[in-house]
């Protein structure tokens, strides 16, 4: 393939790059603004497209390999956080697992399922321990540099940042300790509200997660409550 392109001169080049630059740009941007997963994944992988395209804006050796490499690592890591989305609409249903909100706490409730999906999300990223994607990045990188093709590797770099957002915005929500209105409410006790006018001792729900509870005599329920 580049054998065939670098006759060409430099406008067939140009284009690569600028198709490279707008598709990580553009995936990165709107991936930010998404609150569904199957969403942000839909933009984040018009933001790995540029990736993939990325090496082949330079006329080297490497280029096709870096490619090819870069769209490995990238399908592995994509269909693994969809398997974990697949998984969770089977546990929670489609319309909550589309949710970004809805991930919160994971790691308490289903820490397979979030080891999982952090290890995608931070291959996608490129960051360790995803050291597939972080080698794919620098391998995508490095032909762009060889060829001192100054204004496209900062792109990638500026873009590299924004992509470690979108990935981090939803991997922080993961590792976060569920909301207490998410955490269910629990049956009325056999016993009368009267001699439960203190709050019990500490508690946990679920394992790793702890929270007072609390006897509300206008609903009848126990409800869990974050400590003051």
């Amino acid at each position: 393939m580049i054998r065939a392109v670098a006759p060409l001169g430099a406008p067939p080049l140009t284009a690569i790059a600028i198709v490279s630059a707008v598709s990580m740009t553009l995936g990165n941007i709107m991936a930010l603004r998404q609150t569904g997963v199957v969403r942000l994944l839909a933009w984040s992988t018009v933001a790995q497209a540029g990736w993939v395209v990325l090496p082949l804006a330079a006329v080297s050796s490497t280029a096709v390999q870096a490619s090819g490499a870069y769209l490995l690592a990238y399908v592995l890591a994509t269909l693994l956080a969809f398997a974990v989305v697949a998984a969770m609409v089977q546990i929670r249903g489609a319309a909550r697992a589309r949710d970004l909100a809805e991930y919160r706490g994971l790691l308490v409730e289903h820490p397979v399922l979030a080891s999982a999906l952090g290890l995608a999300l931070l291959s996608l990223a490129g960051l360790p321990p995803g050291f597939l994607g972080l080698v794919a990045k620098v391998a995508a990188l490095r032909p762009v540099v060889t060829s001192e093709l100054w204004l496209l590797a900062v792109v990638a770099a500026v873009n590299a940042v924004l992509g470690v957002a979108v990935y981090l915005r939803w991997l922080l929500s993961v590792i976060s300790s569920p909301e207490a209105s998410s955490l269910p409410d629990i049956a009325e006790p056999s016993v009368g509200p009267g001699s439960l006018k203190a709050p019990l001792r500490w508690r946990h729900w679920p394992s790793g997660c702890t929270r007072r509870l609390w006897w509300q005599s206008g609903s009848r329920r126990w409800r869990w409550c974050s400590p003051a």
